[in-house]
């Protein structure tokens, strides 16, 4: 697979699918406020809540990818808007029982993300027909958004704390994508320049500032490398070498960099930023016990788990109703775990989608390591970080992926 095109087709030559995905590649590098042309919603954070997260505005723009994107459903015969269509029961249930209701509230942005990534993925499916085509405009959308990555950081358009992120996106999203094309790129076969990619993929996770992303990545790395080890397949002997001295490279610049730290007092800086000296100090487990965002985050989860047991079936899916309730346990924000996080905003129906990614997972195992290991990636980020989405651009990445993966098995099966 060539995910960047040798040469310039023939202009003539072009074809008319070419133009389209031209222009949605472009959309998927837009910032949030081209969504909001024309502005049809809009959503804030209301002066009772402490941590002013939420800038949600919805235009023109998106209403013609969800319009498209629900004509075009009809004809993809998939499942995905059958399941938002419960949680549109479910709220109305709130509010008919005179519990909260988004309906209640005017506030919909948590569904209207949801669907946007999905109508938007339909349109993709719908413009590209084969497994190949759908393929190659996931990893070329990702890696176009690494790319903006880069950009950020030549232009100083850093986010929080010096770290950088895709447009329309945040940084534990750009994080995640990075992360799935780092190891697509050492793992998928017959991928030219790989290597190459997979350096640009993990330099965007680094700006990205994303630890536990970082994290999750290397440790899927290695299980991946493991299981190529000990598996019966026959892989190519050169291509597990490289995966290995990719490996140990990383490992003997990672060393150089925490004797630096620890023993030299050294303080790293990568473009006037604190990101590597922030990345190396994730790796112990001491400044992990003093670090605030890893217990801040370990908090927020236990406060999670406190309420779901007040509300087993959830609250209403809407931001402003999950900060209220962490704010009764006096935590500003919400529970750094996108499940557990989904429990709470949508309730049991987010264990179709772990039950899913299990079994995917389990099936692609012997003839996808990639999608395999990648569908690994996604089911560890969701437990273990993560939070709430208020764009539509990470549920497209997610559910295009997942899709991508369904459809190789499909393959393999006939």
């Amino acid at each position: 697979m060539n995910i960047i095109p040798v040469r310039i087709p023939n202009l003539r030559a072009v074809r008319k699918i070419d133009i389209v995905n031209s222009l949605l590649l472009f959309c998927l590098i837009m910032p949030d406020d081209f969504f909001g042309f024309i502005t049809l919603y809009i959503s804030r954070t209301p002066d009772r809540i402490a941590y002013k997260w939420l800038n949600y505005q919805f235009g023109v723009i998106s209403a013609v990818i969800l319009l498209m994107g629900i004509v075009l459903y009809s004809d993809q015969k998939r499942k995905e808007l059958g399941i938002l269509a419960l949680m549109f029961v479910r709220e109305l249930l709130f509010l008919v029982t005179g519990k909260t209701s988004c309906f209640s509230e005017n506030s919909y942005e948590i569904y209207l993300s949801l669907i946007l990534g999905v109508c938007m993925m339909n349109i993709v499916c719908r413009v590209n027909l084969t497994h190949e085509d759908q393929q190659l405009f996931l990893w070329r959308a990702i890696f176009a958004n690494i790319a903006m990555v880069y950009i950020s950081l030549f232009l100083h358009m850093n986010g929080i704390a010096n770290r950088y992120n895709a447009p329309n996106m945040d940084v534990e999203a750009t994080g995640v994508i990075c992360g799935l094309a780092f190891i697509f790129c050492l793992f998928q076969k017959d991928i030219c320049s790989r290597y190459i990619l997979a350096c640009a993929a993990c330099g965007g996770l680094i700006l990205s500032g994303s630890r536990i992303n970082l994290l999750i990545a290397l440790l899927v790395v290695a299980i991946g490398a493991f299981g190529a080890v000990v598996s019966n397949r026959k892989i190519r002997r050169n291509r597990l070498i490289n995966i290995a001295l990719v490996g140990c490279g990383f490992t003997i610049v990672l060393s150089a960099f925490l004797i630096a730290v620890y023993f030299l007092g050294v303080k790293i800086s990568f473009g006037n930023s604190d990101i590597v000296d922030r990345m190396i100090k994730a790796m112990s487990f001491n400044s992990m016990e003093s670090d605030s965002s890893v217990l801040g985050r370990s908090r927020s989860i236990g406060i999670g788990f406190k309420i779901i047991k007040e509300h087993p079936f959830g609250i209403s899916g809407f931001f402003t109703n999950l900060q209220l309730e962490t704010q009764k346990y006096g935590f500003p924000t919400f529970p750094h775990s996108t499940f557990l996080t989904y429990y709470i905003l949508i309730g049991p129906i987010i264990a179709i989608l772990i039950f899913y990614m299990l079994k995917l997972m389990t099936k692609s195992v012997n003839f996808n390591k990639a999608g395999a290991l990648g569908t690994l990636y996604l089911l560890l980020f969701f437990c273990l970080s993560g939070g709430p989405i208020a764009s539509f651009k990470p549920v497209f990445f997610y559910a295009l992926f997942l899709y991508v993966v369904k459809t190789t098995e499909d393959i393999e099966n006939i």
